[in-house]
């Protein structure tokens, strides 16, 4: 972003309204062709065929199940990985420790019968 000061800014309006003046005189407006205008339009919008009930393109309707797809698969992922590290933990034995401990508060101690 250009910084204007304020004795210059007068000056570069002077010159943007000459310029805007000198390409009037230039340049003739001209009217479009109404081929062309409904060419562009069809080709920017679109003629409304092909769409599903009514409203969503098929390129749409493809990256909307892209999306789901892929939030799917990181959710899966993530929960693999919970699924490796609680196996990792196990098979060193640490995850059975705290188990051990906790099955140790929950027990009642044992009496004899008299």
């Amino acid at each position: 972003m250009k910084i204007r000061l304020p004795w210059r800014k007068k000056l570069e309006d002077v010159a943007i309204i000459n310029l805007e003046g000198l390409l009037e005189s230039t340049l003739r407006p001209v009217s479009a062709r109404r081929e062309f205008i409904s060419d562009l339009r069809e080709d920017l919008v679109g003629d409304g065929e092909g769409l599903i009930f009514g409203r969503i393109s098929p390129k749409t309707l493809r990256m909307g199940i892209l999306g789901v797809g892929a939030a799917l698969s990181g959710a899966l992922l993530i929960f693999a990985g919970l699924r490796w590290v609680i196996s990792l933990l196990a098979a060193l034995g640490l995850f059975q420790l705290s188990r051990k401990k906790k099955d140790d508060r929950h027990s009642l101690p044992v009496q004899p019968a008299l």
